[in-house]
């Protein structure tokens, strides 16, 4: 793959003898120093020591007047080499013809957490920590090629992938007491979508079908015999194997139409159908002591299950220009979907139906109340119907219907006297009539307030205020949400500074009753600051440094404090040749027992070309 990527690449930039090629190449080595929790650094950062290459670009395009295959070749790599994020891109085209791009990026997740330390532990009490650990390798590659067949038709191919590898660790609740086992990770995702595109004049036609593929090896096992996370009882497990994998088939075939009949009206029209399935197995066995201390085994063979779904959406969105001020918009969906499974395992065939039925519609208008001031207003509503069953002994289902309706108003206002300053406020309200479940909101506000200045010498400053009320009256849930940022800064001739802040502030709380007359109360609240500051100044064509920092203080239920901060230096020599130094310092503090923190110290030097 590689070689054949080389190839390709390289290809055009030599039958172009270099004319028009211009690139970058640094490598270097990371030292890293970590004292405190390593399994807390590896969550927040992950980085090792070692060789790595931290940049890689090759851009080739021809000369004034050649032509070729292609008119444009880019390649860019980043940091390769084993650390937590990586990527890949490499693009070529050709303006008016073609145009290929593909991606490559991979992560590595990390978690291994606990809730207390070992010492204040109390299973009895469910604060014997967190079990679940995930060390996994997220690879999404994706590819797109753009074919133009005509000035007016354009042929769409494009595809994803998408992998999982990885372990983890879980928890099950057997014989009365929670046993720690493996939950290996392994998931792929595909898909491929084929498009077309035609536009005439005054109206696009667009085609799409799209065939997806989801498998998930699922199994969880004990590796070993276990006692338990409450060695107080007689349960133990000698050996445990659950086996469940299952795949998840669909496809989508989508048309929509884009017209604008008139310079008054313009029309957006889709509509999409999908057929799923899934189709999943599952074998356990199990044996051990149970909790009275009697011996107790489990094989359970032969599992299987399979759910079917169809779905349609319609939806159409317009607006009408009455005059050279106003304008009415307006959209209507209306989504719907069927869907019915069976699952058998161990002597019982679960039976499930869902059925859905959403539609929503919006009216709204849109004015120049001046040459510098618009204001847009409108008005939704939302009706759900939901018909759903189940039961455990394979009958046929009587569903029952659950409806839901929201509605609400949204307004914004705009004003702009001058390219350099502009102001924006906003606001939504709407409430749900019997939402689903006691966190879903019976009444939902949102506020938006954002500005921004731009000053023809190089400064700038913006900032906004967001704020977000959820509540159901049905429970006495409560959740709110304000966030404020301000941000400053200049960029003029090589320098490039700024600073900003932000600040968070969300509460949580339900009063449940849960027996009378008890009430059950969750409280949660987080008041969180954020501050970052950024400088790069290049000095002269071999002299580059900079310095940025982030700075975050959490005073909520969970206290938190964590600092970063890093300086850089690159350096140019003649004939292209580069040296770079950068240092970063990172600490994490916890207020609540201190045995998560960690300090952190990297450094890493480089050395590259450019061309």
């Amino acid at each position: 793959m590689g070689a054949l990527v080389a190839a390709f690449v390289w290809a055009p930039l030599a039958a172009a003898d270099d004319d028009g090629f211009d690139g970058k190449i640094k490598l270097g080595i990371r030292s890293v120093d970590v004292s405190g929790s390593q399994t807390k650094y590896q969550e927040d950062i992950n980085l090792d020591d070692g060789v790595r290459l931290f940049e890689l670009r090759l851009d080739w395009a021809p000369t004034e007047g050649e032509s070729g295959p292609a008119d444009r070749v880019e390649l860019d790599i980043t940091n390769f080499g084993g650390d937590p994020f990586e990527g890949f891109h490499l693009g070529i085209s050709k303006v008016g013809h073609y145009d290929f791009r593909y991606n490559r990026t991979k992560s590595t997740y990390f978690y291994e957490d606990v809730i207390l330390p070992a010492d204040l532990a109390d299973v009895r009490g469910s604060t014997g920590g967190d079990f679940h650990t995930f060390d996994f390798d997220r690879v999404r590659d994706t590819a797109q090629f753009n074919l133009h067949l005509s000035p007016a038709a354009k042929l769409n191919v494009g595809f994803e992938r998408f992998t999982k590898t990885g372990d983890g660790t879980t928890t099950l609740d057997i014989q009365r007491d929670e046993f720690e086992l493996d939950k290996p990770v392994s998931e792929s995702y595909d898909d491929l979508n084929v498009g077309f595109q035609y536009a005439w004049e005054k109206v696009t036609l667009v085609l799409e079908e799209r065939v997806r593929q989801y498998d998930n090896d699922y199994e969880i096992f004990l590796p070993g015999a276990s006692e338990g996370e409450n060695t107080g009882n007689t349960a133990q497990l000698d050996y445990f194997f659950l086996n469940q994998p299952y795949e998840i088939d669909s496809n989508q075939h989508t048309v929509r139409l884009n017209a604008r009949p008139n310079d008054r009206l313009r029309i957006r029209a889709s509509a999409m159908f999908q057929e799923l399935d899934l189709d999943v197995k599952a074998n356990e066995t199990s044996g051990g002591t149970s909790f009275s201390g009697s011996p107790f085994t489990t094989d359970v063979q032969g599992g299987s299950g399979k759910i079917n779904r169809d779905g349609e959406l319609f939806d159409i969105d317009a607006s009408y220009l009455i005059n050279d001020r106003v304008a009415l918009v307006g959209a209507y969906r209306t989504y719907s979907f069927d869907q019915d499974g069976t699952f058998a395992y161990d002597d019982a065939i679960n039976v499930g139906v869902w059925n859905l039925d959403l539609d929503s519609a919006e009216l709204g208008v849109q004015a120049s109340l001046s040459p510098v001031v618009t204001l847009s207003v409108g008005l939704r509503y939302e009706s759900r119907d939901v018909t759903r069953g189940q039961n455990t002994d394979g009958t046929v289902i009587e569903g029952e219907n659950e409806s839901t309706d929201h509605d609400g108003y949204f307004a914004s206002l705009s004003w702009r006297p001058s390219k350099m300053f502009n102001l924006e406020a906003e606001v939504e309200n709407s409430s749900y009539d019997n939402p689903f479940t006691l966190t879903s909101p019976t009444d939902r506000e949102r506020y938006r307030l954002r500005g921004r200045w731009h000053a023809e010498n190089g400064f700038y400053c913006e900032g906004s205020w967001v704020a977000h009320r959820y509540e159901n009256n049905d429970s006495g849930w409560n959740a709110d949400r304000d966030q404020l940022t301000a941000r400053v800064g200049y960029r003029k001739e090589g320098l490039d500074v700024s600073a900003g802040y932000s600040a968070i502030d969300a509460d949580r709380d339900i009063n449940q009753v849960i027996f009378e007359p008890d009430v059950y109360a969750v409280l949660y609240e987080s008041n969180a600051d954020f501050l970052d500051a950024r400088l790069r100044y290049r000095a002269n064509e071999n002299l580059v440094f900079g310095f940025d920092g982030r700075l975050y203080d959490n005073s909520g239920t969970f206290g938190i404090e964590r600092d970063d901060l890093r300086g850089w230096v690159e350096i140019g020599f003649g004939d292209g040749y580069l040296v770079g130094l950068s240092y970063r310092t990172m600490s994490y503090d916890e207020d609540l027992y201190n045995f998560d923190d960690y300090d952190a110290d990297i450094a890493e030097l480089s050395i590259g070309y450019r061309w």
